[in-house]
C-alpha cells in the first residue's frame, strides 16, 4: 500500500498583492509570559482586498472593447456586410452590458465600505426594514452620511442612483417577454430594444456616471470621519489614474475647483 498522505506544503509567509490592505483587529496581537521568564507572541493578520475600484477598471475596459466593436458596426452599415455588422452588433451588446453592470457595481463596494465607518441609528435601520426602502435610497443615505455634500447635492445623487440602479435591474432582472423592435439609431433597422439599451453610446453614459461619482465622493470625506479619511487616502490614487485615462480618451467626467 502507498502513503496518500500529502506533505504539508511550507508556510511561505503572507502575500498582499495591489489594492489588499493589512490590519491587525483588536485582540489579534497578543504576548504570553511563562512563570520561568519566557515569553512567546502570536498575532493574527487580517486582509481586505478593495474591489470598488477594480470593478471601475473592469468597467473602462469592457467599455473600450464595446467601442472597438461600435465602430466596427460603422464600418459595416452597407447592405453587402449586414452579416459583419450583425456580429459587430453582439459583440458590442456584450461587452457594454459588462461594462454597464461593472460600473454599477463599483457603487454597491463604495457604499459597503463607507458604511462601515459610519453609525447608522436603530430607528433608521428599523425604518428601512419596514418601508422595503430601496437599495439606491440606502446608497444615497450611506454617502450623505459619510461626505461632505450640500443638500441640493445629495438630492442630485440620490436622482442620479436610482437611474444608474433602473440601469442595473434591466441586466440582473431581465424580463422573458417579447416586444416590439425598435429602431437603432446606426443600422435604421429595427433590432431588439437590448441592442439599443446595451449600446457602447448608452453604457458610457452609465460608466462615466459611476466614476465622476467615486472620484468626487473619495475626495469629500467627512472631516469628523477618521476611519473614512483613510479609506479614501488609500484608494484615491487607483482611482485617480482611472479618470486621468478616461479624460485621456474621451472628455473630462466633472468640473475641478479653481
Amino acid at each position: 500500500m502507498t502513503d496518500e498522505t500529502q506533505p504539508t506544503p511550507p508556510r511561505k509567509g503572507i502575500l498582499v498583492t495591489r489594492g489588499v490592505t493589512p490590519s491587525f483587529p483588536p485582540g489579534a496581537v497578543s504576548i504570553k509570559i511563562d512563570e520561568d521568564g519566557s515569553h512567546s507572541m502570536s498575532a493574527r493578520l487580517h486582509l481586505h482586498y478593495d474591489v470598488c475600484p477594480t470593478w471601475l477598471e473592469l468597467a473602462v475596459g469592457h467599455l473600450i472593447s464595446a467601442e472597438e466593436h461600435h465602430n466596427i458596426l460603422l464600418a459595416n452599415l452597407s447592405v453587402d456586410s449586414r452579416k459583419v455588422a450583425g456580429e459587430a452588433l453582439d459583440l458590442e451588446f456584450r461587452a457594454a452590458m459588462q461594462a454597464g453592470i461593472a460600473a454599477c457595481i463599483s457603487l454597491d463596494a463604495l457604499y459597503a465600505n463607507v458604511k462601515e465607518t459610519i453609525t447608522l441609528p436603530d430607528d433608521v435601520r428599523r425604518a428601512w426594514t419596514k418601508r422595503k426602502t430601496s437599495r439606491p435610497a440606502r446608497v444615497a443615505e450611506v454617502f450623505r452620511r459619510g461626505f461632505s455634500i450640500k443638500h441640493s447635492t445629495a438630492g442630485r445623487v440620490r436622482e442620479v442612483l436610482l437611474q444608474i440602479y433602473g440601469f442595473r435591474d434591466l441586466t440582473v432582472h431581465p424580463s422573458g417577454q417579447s416586444e416590439q423592435a425598435v429602431l437603432h439609431p446606426d443600422l435604421g433597422s429595427g433590432v431588439e430594444w437590448r441592442f439599443v439599451a446595451f449600446s457602447f453610446t448608452n453604457v458610457k453614459e452609465v460608466v462615466a456616471g459611476c466614476l465622476s461619482m467615486v472620484a468626487q465622493l473619495v475626495n469629500k470625506p467627512k472631516r469628523t470621519n477618521k476611519r473614512l479619511i483613510h479609506y479614501c487616502d488609500g484608494v484615491r490614487p487607483r482611482i485617480d489614474v482611472l479618470v486621468k485615462e478616461w479624460e485621456k480618451r474621451y472628455e473630462q467626467l466633472h468640473e475641478r475647483p479653481n
